[in-house]
């Protein structure tokens, strides 16, 4: 067998695997990473004699929350959650006060 093979492992064990022509000599493979955590590419290849040559590497998955969260003098804790990321912010009430509003723009990414 001659050829080359990619293998994506997923945070939660599903196996991808992909075979290339041999004889185009570039690969070229996108991939969306769609769960938080560590994932493991494997790219072997077998030439025509049947030595093979195999590399590993990891990329991680990660999450983004992107929030805009208005404030006044009532507001006292905001919490905003989307799937397995939250954010809590406490929120000073006596910084905020005479009926003044302010406008947070927070982005939270997480990833490991």
């Amino acid at each position: 067998m001659q050829g080359v093979e990619l293998t994506i492992e997923a945070p939660n064990g599903t196996v991808l695997t992909a075979s290339f022509d041999p004889s185009l000599g570039v690969y070229s493979y996108e991939y969306n990473a769609t769960d938080v955590g560590t994932y493991t590419a494997t790219v072997r290849a077998v030439d025509r004699w049947g030595n093979t040559n195999e590399v590993s590497m990891n990329f991680y998955g990660k999450r983004t929350i992107t929030e805009t969260v208005t404030i006044d003098n009532t507001t006292s804790n905001v919490t905003v959650t989307s799937d397995d990321l939250q954010l809590e912010m406490d929120v000073n009430e006596t910084s905020v006060s005479n009926g003044t509003q302010i406008v947070i723009n927070a982005t939270v990414t997480f990833f490991f």
